[in-house]
Parts: structure tokens; sequence; C-alpha cells
């Protein structure tokens, strides 16, 4: 039960439904699933597009959560999600947080995830429109007390652009959200970035998280991706730019930039069936 009492004030400084809009990506990356990067989502920030029918994926991600008393804290995150059409995604998150010696805390989280798409007239150039909701229970698995559950809904929008050709392709995400606890609920926060995919090989996304009403605060994420196969591999910093007003703060510990990395395995079952290949 190391460190038990500075864990779980950690922790519970990200549950106030009064988040100031400095804390609200550090938040949100505690209840975010782990998704395909430059497919699903960006990395953190959910996509309109989907994960298409038939498809079955697991995604890992390892963030580094800072320090407390000198040691190193890491946030994992393991999840599994497929598609019961062509619109839909249904999945579900463990996340752990995990000592520098391989200890474990007492903080396990559950998050069960669903993402519908409706609207989508084509693939490209005309904007995608999903909605979604995370299901966060911060007790492990526990639902039974609603202090302990936290509603994500959001609503996306994705442009996929291609540059020329279908091997080079642009996409422009826009997302609104809140999360809602005990009955009351966050102000709305906005989220969005770019991405970049080559050959549906490469990956390179930028996103900013927790922008408030008026366009200001936000925290921005960068990394790419590698995708060989089934499998993908992605690297990133968390938190790389914010307002000059909250950089200027040179005591705000959560200006500090933490790396993350992404590892999943996707099956095209749709595919495999009708003899198809995943390109």
């Amino acid at each position: 039960m190391k460190k038990l009492a500075l864990v779980s004030l950690l922790l519970a400084s990200t549950l106030m439904a009064e988040t100031s809009d400095s804390e609200w990506a550090l938040f949100k990356r505690n209840i975010s699933p782990a998704m395909m990067w430059g497919e699903d989502a960006l990395m953190l920030v959910p996509k309109a597009n989907t994960m298409g029918r038939g498809n079955l994926y697991f995604s890992a991600t390892g963030l580094d959560a800072g320090e407390i008393q000198n040691q190193k804290l890491y946030l994992t995150t393991g999840s599994v999600m497929f598609s019961s059409s062509e619109d839909v995604e249904l999945g579900y998150s463990k996340r752990v947080f995990i000592w520098d010696d391989g200890d474990y805390t007492n903080i396990k989280m559950d998050t069960y995830h669903l993402k519908a798409r409706i609207f989508h007239l084509a693939d490209n150039y005309i904007p995608q429109i999903s909605v979604g909701v995370n299901l966060a229970s911060i007790a492990a698995n526990d639902y039974s007390d609603e202090k302990d559950i936290l509603y994500n809904p959001y609503v996306v929008t994705t442009i996929n652009a291609p540059l020329g050709t279908d091997k080079a392709v642009l996409t422009l995400t826009a997302m609104a959200e809140e999360v809602v606890n005990e009955g009351e609920s966050t102000e709305v926060k906005f989220a969005g970035g770019v991405d970049l995919r080559f050959f549906n090989t490469l990956y390179i996304m930028g996103e900013i998280q927790g922008v408030d009403k008026e366009g200001k605060n936000g925290v921005i994420n960068a990394g790419a991706k590698l995708k060989m196969g089934w499998f993908s591999l992605g690297a990133g910093l968390f938190n790389i730019g914010r307002d000059s007003l909250e950089a200027n703060n040179a005591d705000d510990s959560n200006n500090n930039r933490y790396w993350m990395v992404n590892l999943s395995l996707e099956i095209p079952f749709n595919k495999m069936f009708k003899g198809g290949n995943n390109e």
C-alpha cells in the first residue's frame, strides 16, 4: 500500500467537477481508452472514423505519470475493442498506475466505451460525425457507488482529405465533450487535431485537449506510429505545449512533458473471411 494517500490524492484531484482548464487533459488521460493512433483516434482524442465491420483489436498505452516523493509513476492502459457494424465500436479498458520498481498502486480503473457514427455520406471530403461515451469506474469495475462513476459523453467530427492520392491522407478532427459525476457535469471542453497517413504505414499525429469556450488553454500532444500488417507501434509526447499564460507559470508541475507509447494488434476478421488482405 506504498504511498497510498499520495496516490489517492493525485487521482482525487482530477475527479472534481470544477477541474480547471489546466488540469483537464491531465484528467482525460486517466479515463481515455487506448485507441488505435491515427485511425479511430488521434492519440487520446477520438475521431469520427471507425475501425470498420468485423475488426477486433487490442491496444496498450504506457504513459509517464511523473514523480511522487522522487519515485517514478507510470499509467498503463489496455483496451480491447470490436466493431459490431461499419458504424459502431464497443470496447473495454483496464488501467493501472505502476511504480518504477514494478509495484502496483491501489488505483485500478475500468472503462467501457461506445462510439457510433451517425453521419457518413462519403469517406472523403465530407465531414463524418460520431457520438460516443466513456463510462469509467475508478473503483476497479465496481459500479455500485455513484461517486466512483464518471460519464464522458462526446460528439466528434472528422474530415478525410487525400492529398492527390489515397496513399497520403490528411484528416482534421474537432470534438466537444464533458464529464458527468453524481449528476453534476463539467463545462463543455473542446479538443481536436490533425494527422497524416502515408501508405497505411506511417502515421503522424498532433492534438490539443482541454480548450475552453473562449478558445484558451489546452494541452498539446504529438506523436508518430509505424504500422506493419496487424501490428502497430507508436511513440509521442504528452503536454509539449500550452497556452502562454500557463507556460509562464514555472512552478506549475502540470507543465512537465511526458512520453507515451502505444502498441496495437488489429485482427481483420472481415477481410480474412472474404479472402482479402489488410493493406
